[in-house]
């Protein structure tokens, strides 16, 4: 059985990767959370008021909470984690094709603080 890290990734997948992931981020995410989940979660809310929160406020850390799941399955890390950093080049290559030229530096910097702090907790831990 052939073990997951040794793997070689295709790069030219891993760019397309990178560029799928970040596209359905920026333009489709927001599309179907603006579309088909904040109507529902809307109406599931109502007209509430829960532990001193609006309805608007419960509607609105619902809809946080879905984003940021979002970008746990599509972000910057989970790109990194699927594509490595071929992948990652791919999502800076989105974003400058998109026109968001200076958009791909924040999920950049995000994986690189990341990946420094697992690099500093694995090599605590004595692993290499």
């Amino acid at each position: 059985m052939a073990d997951k890290t040794k793997e070689k990734k295709n790069p030219l997948v891993s760019l397309i990767g990178g560029l799928v992931m970040t596209i359905i981020l920026v333009i489709v995410v927001p599309v179907v959370v603006s579309f088909f989940i904040q109507p529902v979660v809307s109406d599931a809310i109502g007209d509430t008021t829960l532990v001193g929160l609006s309805s608007g406020a419960i509607g609105a850390i619902v809809m946080f909470i879905v984003l940021v799941l979002f970008m746990l399955l599509l972000g910057g890390g989970a790109i990194l984690r699927r594509f490595g950093i071929i992948g990652v080049i791919g999502l800076i290559i989105a974003y400058v094709w998109m026109g968001q030229t200076w958009g791909w530096v924040l999920p950049v910097i995000i994986v690189a603080l990341l990946g420094g702090f697992s690099y500093l907790r694995d090599r605590k831990k004595g692993k290499k």
